[in-house]
């Protein structure tokens, strides 16, 4: 993208590493919506051909935990950090339709004669590259979906990962234009059952959905809160759990001589339920825009986003190497501590595993559970060596207390 490279030559191995190292940090431990401010903030510095100590010092002190002698640094060296920011963000993906059109327009706001027109130039053919991008998958998209019900299951997985945080105003066209470049027309009547009907028969995308989901989080609503949200959670345990108890009733109903399918008995099932506990039916319908606006915006209050779920994996990577200053630092960023592994065990498992009882403890001050199990039924207390359990639960009990 930008030609850091030639910036470096003031910097040693030793601080080029550390500069990389704390520029990563910050996008696994800052929100969205600081990042985007922090890479305006950046872009801003390196047009400016005016590097006075005050300016680099606003945007140094977010990237860094000390301000690192700001005002000592030259122009080259300036420039290489913020490139490496900017790269950063590439490398992650960062890079959203709204924020590329946000990015292009402060470019072209800014003028002026101490500006580098050359390098202004440069930044906005580049983000108009990625805007491309982003539109052309959006054709690929609609030319691979078969039906109207997948292009809108596509978008709104598209869009969750787009929208860790909340959807703002200014987003609701976004997402309407989307819906356009699919051809698909905001206001045309979207049913409620074939998008159940849907992930009844494609499984894999149900789970997707509430893998996505945070339980913790989850359960401070109820079903009349967010219908839709309740309607994926109780399909996807129609699916897994009564699967069996499901197709031994319909087969017996079929030997009746009553004509029935398993999927109209899940759909069935789950329509009574939702009709019961909050006075949804599946047969209405709501126009294609509001169905997706309303499933997106429960889905985000409730979710795991992308940035916690990374950084919840490496947390028990960090807990596992027994890295314990890393592992407070995510602890104390708010990370997801009930996050599980491919073994179904969470931070607080693999700590007792390790013997660390301090970071036990604060994990269960961050909301770790302590009854949480992994895929073979194991607890936290049963990782702990037995000769140790009784006095490790007295201890953990009176500190949580």
């Amino acid at each position: 993208m930008l030609e850091k490279n030639s910036c470096q030559h003031k910097f040693s191995a030793a601080e080029l590493k550390q500069i990389d190292k704390r520029i990563n940090l910050q996008f696994e431990l800052k929100s969205r919506s600081e990042i985007e401010q922090l890479i305006l903030k950046a872009i801003n510095l390196l047009l400016s051909t005016d590097y006075s100590s005050e300016i680099v010092a606003e945007v140094f002190q977010d990237i860094f935990k000390e301000q690192l002698s700001c005002d000592k640094l030259e122009a080259g060296e300036i420039k290489y950090i913020v490139y490496d920011l900017l790269e950063t963000a590439d490398k992650d993906n960062f890079w959203t339709y709204n924020f590329l059109i946000k990015l292009i327009n402060k470019l072209n706001y800014l003028q002026g004669e101490g500006l580098n027109s050359n390098l202004k130039q440069q930044l906005i053919s580049y983000f108009s590259k990625r805007i491309n991008i982003i539109e052309n998958e959006l054709y690929v998209m609609n030319q691979s979906c078969a039906t109207e019900v997948e292009t809108v299951i596509n978008l709104v997985f598209k869009l969750w990962e787009q929208y860790e945080e909340k959807i703002e105003e200014k987003d609701l066209l976004l997402i309407k234009l989307q819906l356009q470049e699919l051809d698909l027309n905001p206001h045309q009547a979207f049913k409620i059952k074939d998008f159940y009907k849907y992930l009844n028969n494609n499984s894999e995308l149900c789970v997707q959905f509430t893998s996505n989901i945070a339980q913790s989080e989850y359960n401070k609503y109820d079903v009349v809160d967010m219908p839709l949200v309740s309607g994926l959670i109780e399909l996807d345990k129609l699916i897994n759990n009564n699967n069996q108890l499901c197709k031994t009733i319909v087969d017996k109903m079929n030997g009746l001589g009553i004509d029935y399918d398993q999927e109209e008995f899940n759909l069935e099932i789950l329509n009574n339920y939702l009709s019961e506990e909050a006075n949804f039916n599946l047969e209405q319908e709501l126009d294609v825009f509001h169905f997706i606006v309303e499933l997106l915006t429960d889905l985000i209050r409730v979710s795991i986003n992308k940035k916690k779920r990374e950084t919840g994996q490496e947390l028990i990577e960090a807990i596992k190497a027994e890295d314990l200053t890393r592992a407070k630092e995510l602890i104390n960023s708010e990370v997801e501590v009930n996050i599980k592994d491919k073994e179904g065990r969470t931070p607080l498992i693999w700590a007792a595993e390790k013997g660390q009882e301090e970071l036990m403890m604060k994990l269960m001050k961050a909301g770790a559970k302590l009854d949480a199990t992994d895929d073979q039924g194991r607890t936290v207390l049963s990782r702990i060596h037995s000769c140790y359990q009784m006095e490790v639960m007295q201890r953990l009990n009176q500190n949580s207390n």
